[in-house]
């Protein structure tokens, strides 16, 4: 599941979850690398705005081959950089 929100940095940032029910800490953590390591890697960043990526890792993910896993995420974050961020309900109050 992915997440995306403009954010203030100027450039796109990665944040990453994962509940236990996804695995062990073991399977958790080489799930959390290989998106990260996948985003450093092959994401151009430069063709994404300036947006908060936050990828949910599901169970289903843990069960995933690695070309299925590598493909959704390109899937997601090419579609992440086609149609940008989606503006948040929440209105920020004013900072004095």
């Amino acid at each position: 599941m992915f997440h995306v929100r403009e954010n203030e940095a100027g450039h796109p940032r990665l944040g990453l979850t994962a509940s236990r029910r996804v695995g062990g800490a073991v399977v958790r953590n080489r799930l959390r690398r290989r998106v990260r390591e996948h985003y450093r890697q092959q994401v151009r960043r430069d063709m994404l705005p300036a947006v908060d990526v936050v990828v949910h890792l599901k169970a289903a993910a843990a069960g995933a081959g690695r070309r299925r896993f590598y493909r959704e995420l390109d899937r997601l974050f090419r579609a992440a950089g086609r149609h940008g961020p989606r503006r948040s309900r929440h209105r920020r109050s004013p900072r004095s």
